[in-house]
């Protein structure tokens, strides 16, 4: 999973996209004011992960950060995901990312460096918000397809 959210990604070497283990959550993602970090936690986890990106992006707002979940008991997490994330997705099982072996739909949540005027979050730009409207139809139309338009959200 770790390489089709890499493919999703635009990566120069001065900003390479890291994932975040839980081991980093405390320590390494607080020591790169302008890191990219993927947060893929277990469900039970998800709630910690959450609290921890917040704090990130509080300290450094230039940071990026993709979150991945499978959406498990998300009452405990999803709410304070949705205020802080640009953009929020969910891939229902059976699609060209998430295999239908997987029961539940699996939570992907975008976050861009904070914006130096206003409306601040890049989620409340026109760009973003029409993009979001064409994402969800085409997520299920091919891997390319959906990497490109990800792609396309970082630029």
């Amino acid at each position: 999973m770790e390489e089709i959210v890499r493919g999703w990604c635009p990566s120069r070497k001065k900003r390479a996209w890291k994932l975040a283990r839980p081991k980093d959550w405390f320590y390494e993602v607080f020591l790169d004011p302008e890191g990219s970090w993927i947060w893929c936690p277990p469900p039970a986890l998800a709630k910690i992960a959450v609290e921890q990106m917040c704090e990130v992006k509080h300290v450094f707002p230039q940071s990026r950060h993709i979150f991945i979940c499978p959406s498990l008991m998300t009452g405990v997490w999803r709410k304070q995901l949705g205020k802080i994330a640009d953009t929020q997705l969910s891939l229902a099982q059976g699609s060209t990312h998430w295999p239908e072996d997987m029961f539940d739909p699996l939570t992907i949540a975008l976050l861009k460096p904070l914006l130096s005027c206003r409306p601040w979050k890049a989620g409340r730009i026109t760009f973003v918000e029409n993009w979001k409207e064409k994402v969800h139809a085409v997520y299920w139309n091919g891997a390319g397809t959906f990497r490109d338009h990800t792609r396309k959200f970082w630029s």
